[in-house]
């Protein structure tokens, strides 16, 4: 998020997206989209600061899939091994 807050909105929508402004200000929920490498800790916590919803959306590709389904199967299987018999 930029200071001065919100630059580009119609006041209308931007009114409790400021920097510390109570989230019962706001009259229209502000949504912003990033990949993961737009989450640096200071656009989190100014997205907070601001009462704006944050939503980190990562691309899917074949490495990815296989990352996720391998953690899954280790997980399973410490699991099998941790249950009672």
């Amino acid at each position: 998020m930029c200071d001065p807050p919100r630059p580009g909105l119609p006041t209308k929508i931007s009114v409790g997206h400021g920097r510390g402004d109570d989230r019962d200000q706001v009259g229209r929920a502000v949504h912003v989209r990033a990949d993961s490498a737009g989450c640096t800790d200071g656009f989190v916590w100014g997205c907070r600061a601001r009462n704006v919803t944050l939503v980190v959306v990562a691309r899917k590709t074949g490495a990815t899939h296989d990352a996720i389904a391998t953690a899954l199967a280790d997980e399973d299987r410490l699991a099998a091994r941790s249950a009672p018999p």
